[in-house]
Protein backbone atom coordinates (compact mmCIF):
# COMPACT_ATOMS: atom_id res chain seq x y z
CA UNK A 1 0.00 0.00 0.00
CA UNK A 2 1.12 3.56 -0.73
CA UNK A 3 0.53 6.21 1.89
CA UNK A 4 0.56 9.99 1.45
CA UNK A 5 1.73 11.83 4.56
CA UNK A 6 1.31 15.48 5.50
CA UNK A 7 3.40 17.45 7.99
CA UNK A 8 1.25 16.49 10.99
CA UNK A 9 1.65 12.78 10.29
CA UNK A 10 5.41 13.05 9.83
CA UNK A 11 5.88 15.17 12.95
CA UNK A 12 3.78 12.75 14.97
CA UNK A 13 5.91 9.87 13.72
CA UNK A 14 9.12 11.66 14.67
CA UNK A 15 7.86 12.48 18.16
CA UNK A 16 6.72 8.93 18.88
CA UNK A 17 3.03 9.34 18.15
CA UNK A 18 0.73 6.72 16.72
CA UNK A 19 1.63 7.77 13.20
CA UNK A 20 4.96 5.97 13.62
CA UNK A 21 3.16 2.64 13.94
CA UNK A 22 1.23 3.38 10.76
CA UNK A 23 4.37 4.29 8.81
CA UNK A 24 6.12 1.15 10.07
CA UNK A 25 3.16 -1.16 9.37
CA UNK A 26 4.18 -4.10 7.14
CA UNK A 27 1.46 -3.36 4.57
CA UNK A 28 2.83 0.15 3.94
CA UNK A 29 5.28 -0.24 1.08
CA UNK A 30 5.85 3.42 0.35
CA UNK A 31 5.27 6.74 2.13
CA UNK A 32 4.92 9.73 -0.19
CA UNK A 33 5.23 13.38 0.68
CA UNK A 34 6.16 16.63 -1.04
CA UNK A 35 9.22 18.84 -0.72
CA UNK A 36 6.93 21.57 0.63
CA UNK A 37 5.68 19.25 3.35
CA UNK A 38 9.21 18.26 4.33
CA UNK A 39 10.17 21.93 4.53
CA UNK A 40 7.20 22.51 6.84
CA UNK A 41 8.28 19.56 9.00
CA UNK A 42 11.81 20.96 9.25
CA UNK A 43 10.44 24.37 10.18
CA UNK A 44 8.22 23.13 13.01
CA UNK A 45 10.37 20.26 14.32
CA UNK A 46 12.55 22.54 16.52
CA UNK A 47 9.46 24.27 17.92
CA UNK A 48 7.88 20.96 18.88
CA UNK A 49 11.19 19.65 20.22
CA UNK A 50 11.36 22.61 22.59
CA UNK A 51 7.78 21.99 23.78
CA UNK A 52 8.58 18.33 24.40
CA UNK A 53 11.93 19.22 26.02
CA UNK A 54 13.86 17.29 23.40
CA UNK A 55 17.03 18.17 21.57
CA UNK A 56 16.16 20.04 18.37
CA UNK A 57 19.17 18.44 16.66
CA UNK A 58 17.96 14.98 17.61
CA UNK A 59 14.46 15.67 16.32
CA UNK A 60 15.83 17.07 13.05
CA UNK A 61 17.99 13.96 12.69
CA UNK A 62 14.88 11.83 13.14
CA UNK A 63 13.13 13.91 10.47
CA UNK A 64 16.01 13.24 8.08
CA UNK A 65 15.66 9.50 8.58
CA UNK A 66 11.90 9.32 7.97
CA UNK A 67 11.00 6.60 5.47
CA UNK A 68 9.29 9.03 3.11
CA UNK A 69 9.76 9.32 -0.62
CA UNK A 70 9.77 12.93 -1.79
CA UNK A 71 7.64 13.71 -4.78
CA UNK A 72 7.97 16.83 -6.86
CA UNK A 73 4.92 19.08 -7.06
CA UNK A 74 3.79 20.07 -10.51
CA UNK A 75 2.51 23.63 -10.83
Amino acid sequence: MRLAADANVLLSAVLGGRARAVLDHPTVEEVLTSETTLAEVQEYAPVLAKRKRLSADLVLLAVATLPALRIRQVN
